[in-house]
């Protein structure tokens, strides 16, 4: 099962979660900042930068602070709520995206872009944590398949 979790608070969400847990592997991949863009494609907010070589560089792209806080309440609510618990991981993925500054790094310095839009990755985001992904996912199929 594959979902988007996207609410305010834990307890919005805790009963569905316990339930996937006590019945399976709840993989909980952590939700990448939210650019300060607004809901709009990234190509189109930025699209002006990409025909102005090296001015990508000065943007700074950060989180709002509502939402970075409103981000780490839920994770704190989650982690904590299921510490200790076999059936629970959390694969962490703002390293990928927020550098040491504080800036969002959405896009590869090059030509890829990491958002689709404000709150969506694209492919090329996707793959700066596929491969721990998919570690993490074979790791707990390998027990099932002895």
């Amino acid at each position: 099962m594959v979902m988007r979790c996207d609410v305010a608070e834990f307890a919005d969400m805790e009963r569905t979660l316990d339930e996937i847990a006590a019945n399976s592997h709840l993989v909980f991949i952590q939700k990448p900042p939210v650019l300060n863009s607004g809901d709009q494609c990234t190509v189109d907010v930025f699209g002006g930068y990409w025909r102005k070589p090296g001015s990508f560089e000065p943007l700074s792209i950060r989180e709002p602070r509502n939402e970075h806080a409103r981000r780490r309440r839920f994770e704190s609510a989650l982690r904590g709520h299921f510490a200790g618990n076999p059936n629970f991981t959390f694969l962490e993925t703002e390293g990928e995206f927020v550098g040491p500054d504080g800036r969002i790094r959405w896009w590869d310095g090059k030509s890829k872009l990491h958002y689709i839009d404000d709150n969506h990755l694209s492919e090329a985001g996707v793959a700066l944590f596929a491969d721990r992904l998919d570690r993490a996912l074979r790791s707990l199929l390998e027990p099932a398949s002895r």
